[in-house]
Order: structure tokens, then C-alpha cells, then sequence
């Protein structure tokens, strides 16, 4: 290790060691980064210098300075790796496989650039971590490969806050020179690795590869027990995002109409990934994919068949108050359904399906909507509405919660302003129950009842409590001062209204589970969507009519 180290430093400053321990030149300044003389300098000599069978060149040139600026770290980044060859310590991983990874990515790194600025990184390397990265087995094995890229191939903090320094010196220095070392900042704030996944990117299925290798860092950082440098992951996943959403931007993106000849891996993929309403089988997709319906994907020309975001949509003639009508409707005769289609006013969208998990946080689903919206009305003049029938995912969680909170204090003799439960709610309760029982035990007990929704006795007791706290939890229940729930989080952000909550409106078993059978009518208003976009990013306000708001009574 000293050896190499020994020649790195070698590398680093060629013709004379003995500057280095010196420090006679500031590392960021007017000098070269190469050879440490003013600018300008003649060639430096060539130096070639044998390190475990690796020959390293160096040479001083300044006629590209941008070359130059790229170049200059790669010897900096050995140098790192080889100073950390025994700081990591991951608990399950052994130091041999820590070791393994180090070298597979310290060859990867060792990426120079030609005087013309082309990449001379083989496709072979960028193969060979893809390889490499395949074989790992264990979630042990990838964390530790994914710490070691962000600790090695991530940002050098001190080389940041030298370059920063640098930049407020030479402010006075004239315009040429700022801008150098404005760009010399720009570059050691990216990442070393985002210039590894570049490279993977530019191979069959590189991007596919990225995406689901992020989804194994998700997985990793949603393992709660993992407390692991949960940091140093939460960072390395957030810049692969970044690096993903420049790749997915929606000008990159096809939009493609599924239908019943769409290729059979397509097909099979969207009742694959269909996680809103599972789609039971081919008749299933069939009916889905009848006259009066619509599937609409985006695709990546990167990941060709290979479905991104999937929106499902139904052409009705009013809003839908639940999802049974959508989905056990008899399918529409063809020959019929060119006449009925005319009539058909509101288009409803009632799944929508990111299909990548490696790309969550990259909003796909707002622009796919309104992609959606605009061939919609090419194509049917005569809607005029636009409408979701969405599931309320967080409800069952957040209110059983409260009914347990409600629960203790009633049992504490509080006061019943501490209940969860209004007074003519808790008198209809408790003459529903034996007389044991507080107001909020006996909710809990009542809405955990096996087919309590087919028992009038029930649903007449639970059904105004219910409507109420569901319309307080999307309205008021806030984090960060948005919406709490992730679907109404989703609509208010794209300017929809919260329009109406439906009861009964899925009684699937997945629908009672999550939320007690109630839906959300999501409303986009075309001319409201850009003011209701604003109000809600800017204040944090909801737009909701008043049928809506009558529920919130307290």
C-alpha cells in the first residue's frame, strides 16, 4: 500500500517529490493542475512509473484546459481509495468482499480523457461493474457495494470547500478567471460515480440496469432495522434520481395507446404491473381495453417495451361514485359503442401505475395525465370533464391511530373534546353497544366486524363518523404543509379539486382494508388546474366545493 500510495504521489507531482511535502504550490490557484507551474508552462517531461503492474502516464499540456480540469482527479481518487482501504466496516460483509468491490470500482475510476475530450473508458470496464454488481446475492453484498461507491466515488468535502475558497480569491481576478474556477466547482460538487452510471447508460439495457439498481437501494434504506449509514445511502440514492429524471424527462418519453393487438409482453406486463385494481386475467385486461375504455403508457426509447407509467382510463357519462361500475360493466358492442361514445361527456381516470420503483420521485404521472387530457380531446370533443376515482391508501393506518388515541383518553375520564368522536355520534355508539364499552371501543369493534359494511344496523352507526374523519384526514391532516395522504398529495399538486368522497365505493377485500370502502373523486378542471397548482405549492390551500367542506363539521 505505501508503494502505491508512494507512486501516486509520484503521479501527482512529477520531477521533484520533494513538492509535495514541501506544499510550495497551492493546489487551486492560477497554477496548472497538472505540473503545478504558472500558466503558461512548456511540457513537462513524460513520466512512466510501473505500480502493480500498471503503467501510469502523465504529461503536462494546456492547450485544452477543460481536459485539464477533468483529468486532474482521477490520481486524487486512487489516492482516496487507497488511504480507505481498511475504514469501512459493514456489518455481515467481510473485508475480502469489501475489498473486491474497492477494486472493481478503482479500476472503473481510472478514466482519463484524450486531448479531443473523448472518453476513453472501454466499453468492457462499464460491462464489467455491470457484471460485477449482478453477482452480488445478499442485500449485505450491494449495501456494501453502494457505501463504498458513495464513500469512494462520491464527493471530497475538503476539495469542495477549497475550490469554494478558491472561487471567492480570484473574484477580482477578471472574468475568464471566475468563470474557470466557477466551473472547476461545478464539477467537484457532481459525484464521481455519476460518470461510472453515464458510462453503464450507453450499453443495452445500461438504463434498465440503473433503474433497477436503485430499486435495490430502495430496499435497502426501507429496511427500518437497517440504521447502517442510512445517510450516505439516502444521498447516493437521491443523486441516481437526479441522474434518472434528466434521463426521463417527458420529452424523452413516448406516449403509446395500449389495445388488444399491442405485442403479448406489453399486455402481460400491464397485468403485471397493475397495482391499483388487479387485473384478474385476459378477459379482465379484454374488457379493459374495450371501446369505451383506454390504456395509455410511457415508454423510454432506452427500455423499448417496457412500460413506465401506465394510466387507465373510462369514458362515462357522469362521474362515477364507485368502482364496480367501471369495472363488472358488460362490454360494449363495437357497433353500438361508435354511436354511444358521442354521448359519453366525462373521461375518468381510475389507475395510475408507475411501474419503475427505481424511478420513484420521478413525477412521470402528472405529465402522462395531461398528455392524456390533450389526446383525449383531439379525439372526443364532446367530454368536458376530467375526473379520478382514487383509493385513499393512508386512511385505514391514520385512523385507527387516532380511534386508539381516543380510546386511552376516554379511559382516562377526559374531557369528550379529547374524543375522536363528535357527542351524536358517541349517543348513536353507545346504544349500539352493551353498556362496557366506551363510544370509541365500540367503533373500533364495529369496523373491524368481518362484512360490517353488509349490516345496516352497523353502517348506520359508522358511516357518519367515517365520512367525516376521512374527509378530515385528505383536507386537514397535513405534512409539511401538504396533503398527508400520497394519492391527494398527487392530485392537489397537479391542480385537481378534491371533489367528492364516495361511500361504499369498494368493497373489494383491498379496498375495505385500506380504506374501509371509501373513494375520492379527484376533479381537473382544465381552466383551475394552473391556479389550484399555484395555491396549494405556494399556501399550502386545498381547492374542495362546499359538498365537500360540509363534511369537515366539527
Amino acid at each position: 500500500m505505501k508503494r502505491l500510495l508512494s507512486c501516486l504521489k509520484l503521479l501527482r507531482f512529477p520531477g521533484n517529490p520533494s513538492i509535495y511535502k514541501e506544499k510550495r504550490f497551492k493546489r487551486f490557484s492560477s497554477n496548472c493542475f497538472n505540473c503545478l507551474g504558472p500558466f503558461p508552462c512548456y511540457p513537462s517531461p513524460r513520466y512512466k512509473i510501473q505500480a502493480q503492474s500498471q503503467s501510469f502516464q502523465t504529461d503536462c499540456t494546456h492547450y485544452q484546459y477543460q481536459s485539464q480540469l477533468v483529468e486532474s482527479n482521477w490520481l486524487d481518487l486512487l489516492m482516496r481509495m487507497a488511504d480507505k482501504s481498511d475504514d469501512i466496516d459493514i456489518p455481515g460483509a467481510s473485508k475480502d468482499q469489501v475489498a473486491q468491490i474497492r477494486t472493481m470500482l478503482s479500476r472503473a475510476v481510472r478514466v482519463k480523457r484524450s486531448q479531443e475530450g473523448g472518453d476513453l473508458m472501454p466499453n468492457a470496464i462499464a460491462k464489467e461493474v455491470r457484471h460485477f454488481y449482478n453477482e452480488l446475492s445478499t442485500r449485505i453484498e450491494k449495501m456494501a457495494f453502494f457505501l463504498i461507491m458513495e464513500r469512494d466515488l462520491g464527493v471530497n468535502h475538503q476539495e469542495i470547500r477549497e475550490v469554494a475558497e478558491n472561487l471567492i480569491k480570484v473574484k477580482d481576478l477578471g472574468v475568464p478567471t471566475v468563470l474557470r474556477a466557477e466551473d472547476r466547482l461545478r464539477q467537484v460538487l457532481e459525484p464521481h460515480y455519476i460518470q461510472l452510471l453515464s458510462h453503464i447508460s450507453r450499453l443495452e439495457g445500461g438504463v434498465k440496469f440503473i433503474v433497477d439498481m436503485r430499486n435495490d437501494l430502495s430496499e435497502i434504506l426501507s429496511d427500518q432495522s437497517n440504521v447502517f449509514s442510512r445517510q450516505e445511502l439516502q444521498a447516493l440514492s437521491m443523486s441516481i434520481k437526479n441522474v434518472l429524471a434528466q434521463w426521463f424527462a417527458v420529452g424523452l418519453l413516448d406516449l403509446e395507446r395500449i389495445n388488444w393487438n399491442s405485442s403479448c409482453s406489453v399486455l402481460e406486463k400491464i397485468i403485471k404491473y397493475e397495482a391499483v385494481h388487479t387485473i384478474q386475467g385476459w378477459e379482465d385486461l379484454k374488457r379493459r381495453l374495450a371501446p369505451d375504455r383506454r390504456v395509455y403508457i410511457y415508454t423510454h426509447r432506452s427500455m423499448p417495451r417496457e412500460p413506465i407509467v401506465v394510466l387507465h382510463t373510462a369514458l362515462e357519462y357522469e362521474i362515477p361514485d364507485n368502482i364496480q361500475v367501471i369495472l363488472s360493466e358488460p362490454e360494449v358492442d363495437i357497433d353500438d359503442c361508435e354511436y354511444e361514445l358521442e354521448n359519453r361527456t366525462t373521461a375518468v381516470f381510475y389507475s395510475i401505475s408507475s411501474t419503475q420503483k427505481g424511478l420513484s420521485g420521478v413525477d412521470l404521472g402528472n405529465f402522462l395525465i395531461k398528455h392524456v387530457v390533450r389526446e383525449l380531446q383531439h379525439e372526443f370533443p364532446n367530454i368536458t370533464q376530467y375526473a379520478t376515482l382514487s383509493p385513499i391508501p393512508g386512511f385505514r393506518h391514520w385512523l385507527l391511530f387516532h380511534v386508539n388515541e381516543s380510546i386511552e383518553n376516554e379511559a382516562n375520564e377526559e374531557s369528550s373534546s379529547s374524543s375522536i368522536l363528535l357527542d351524536d355520534e358517541r349517543v348513536k355508539l353507545l346504544d349500539h353497544g352493551n353498556g362496557h364499552l366506551s363510544p370509541s371501543s365500540i367503533f373500533k369493534d364495529l369496523i373491524q366486524t368481518e362484512d360490517w359494511h353488509r349490516d345496516e344496523t352497523i353502517v348506520e352507526c359508522v358511516k357518519g363518523p367515517l365520512m367525516r374523519l376521512c374527509a378530515r384526514y385528505l383536507y386537514e391532516e397535513k405534512r409539511r404543509g401538504f396533503a398527508l395522504d400520497p394519492v391527494a398529495n398527487f392530485h392537489i399538486r397537479n391542480g385537481a379539486w378534491m371533489w367528492r368522497l364516495n361511500w361504499s365505493a369498494d368493497t373489494s377485500p383491498r379496498g375495505l382494508e385500506n380504506s374501509f370502502g371509501l373513494m375520492m373523486n379527484y376533479k381537473y378542471v382544465l381552466e383551475d388546474v394552473d391556479r389550484n397548482n399555484q395555491q396549494y405549492l405556494f399556501n399550502g390551500h386545498i381547492a374542495a366545493p362546499q359538498h365537500f367542506l360540509d363534511l369537515l363539521r366539527t
